[in-house]
């Protein structure tokens, strides 16, 4: 029969995981034939019924845990006391293969899960009746021997009359960037950021964008300025551990919306540069820390030439790029100027297979010996944050390869038959 489906997870090869109103089917992607639920009925708490099982939300934690397995909770309901409150761990080769977690916020529903690094991220969703209704709270569980412990991160507490009640309170998403433990969240009205104290601790107070003044350098006002951030006393909301500061967009001139007005975000993703994606009800924002690229993604011919474009906003100690043409490799340091930019590393090709590009001092121009084939040669980028780093921060590939000359006449040598694949009649 027919199944209401709230959401979905996977471990990306053999796990499916349905979150349905009846409960949690594990769709088995390894089937043989089709893919198909291991069985019949979906997987439930027990001691739950009915709607007690309808399950809104659900997350893979096969890389947690080492074994096929995920983590969801009940979907809300009104007439269900405790209904989207309580987190259960879902690993079928367990009898019973449903265990309760707990409740992440004793009186409140779960509005969001997120793996980041070893680590589940669960942020509170709705108000809680014990607390202010503005405040949300942040928690994470780690698992280890079958135990998942819960421990807390940062609580989100906008003064009153900051924003319009009706908006900006519920958190849809959280990303952490791995480098200096910064939290971003994504919120129905405005986006936030905020880099932990040197102790890793995080302020609950929302700093108040604006203080009226015009910035007398950059000619922006108040929700124009991404510097001027400030809660109480000006400029204190700058520091590590202050208080959650805005996401504020370009000058209103340029994007042609107000950074006062209400804006949707309801998902975030940091990618391996540890730049930061929102995707709003605008379509999707940037946050670039660092970037890499190749001028082209082929290079055809021996003459050539390949550019290499580098930012880190932040860079780390020693960093270098490693550049490997076939078999070839050759690093160059990474030397960054006051914005986060190095010059721009070119280099060639030869036929000349005794080229040495890892030389010192570097040839110049610099070239990599290349032999003409019919797969092309591989062009691999590599940018190593730090000179210890033992994977690459930031990758990008390309290509070499040659088109050799041949004669345009067409010989057809041997038997032959020549077949009208397709015509028009007239």
């Amino acid at each position: 029969s027919d199944v209401l489906v709230y959401d979905l997870a996977t471990d990306g090869s053999k796990h499916l995981w349905a979150a349905t109103e009846k409960g949690v089917y594990d769709i088995d992607l390894a089937a043989e034939e089709i893919p198909q639920a291991t069985k019949e009925s979906p997987h439930t708490y027990q001691g739950y019924s009915g709607a007690a099982n309808e399950v809104g939300g659900i997350i893979d934690v096969s890389s947690l845990t080492g074994t096929p397995g995920a983590v969801y909770h009940t979907r809300f309901n009104s007439s269900i006391g405790n209904s989207a409150k309580y987190l259960f761990y879902l690993n079928p080769e367990n009898t019973p293969p449903v265990q309760m977690i707990g409740n992440p916020f004793p009186e409140s529903t779960i509005g969001s899960m997120k793996i980041i690094g070893d680590e589940l991220y669960v942020v509170q969703g709705g108000s809680d009746a014990t607390q202010n209704p503005r405040k949300r709270t942040i928690v994470k569980y780690a698992y280890s021997a079958g135990i998942w412990a819960k421990s807390y991160v940062a609580d989100f507490f906008p003064d009153a009359g900051l924003y319009d009640d009706t908006r900006g309170y519920y958190i849809r998403d959280i990303e952490v960037n791995p480098t200096d433990g910064t939290i971003w969240l994504a919120t129905d009205g405005y986006a936030f950021f905020q880099a932990p104290s040197s102790l890793g601790v995080f302020s609950n107070r929302v700093c108040k964008a604006g203080d009226g003044v015009v910035n007398t350098t950059s000619g922006l006002t108040d929700w124009e300025d991404p510097t001027d951030d400030y809660y109480g006393l000006p400029g204190d909301c700058a520091a590590p551990g202050a208080g959650w500061r805005h996401i504020l967009k370009r000058p209103n001139s340029v994007e042609g919306i107000d950074n006062t007005a209400f804006q949707y975000y309801g998902a975030l993703y940091t990618d391996s540069g540890e730049n930061t994606w929102l995707g709003s009800d605008l379509g999707v924002r940037g946050y670039i820390s660092r970037h890499l690229a190749l001028s082209a993604t082929r290079f055809v011919g021996i003459s050539r030439r390949a550019q290499i474009t580098l930012e880190d906003m932040e860079p780390g100690t020693d960093g270098y790029v490693k550049i490997t043409v076939g078999s070839v490799s050759a690093n160059f340091p990474a030397f960054f100027d006051t914005t986060g930019k190095i010059s721009p590393i070119t280099f060639g090709f030869t036929y000349d297979q005794s080229a040495d590009p890892a030389a010192i001092p570097s040839p110049d121009p610099i070239l990599f010996p290349v032999t003409s084939s019919a797969e092309g040669v591989k062009i691999t980028v590599e940018y190593f944050r730090n000179a210890a780093d033992a994977a690459a921060t930031l990758t990008a590939e390309s290509a070499w390869a040659e088109i050799v000359k041949f004669e345009d006449d067409l010989m057809i040598g041997g038997p032959c038959f020549l077949e009208t694949l397709w015509s028009l009649s007239k």
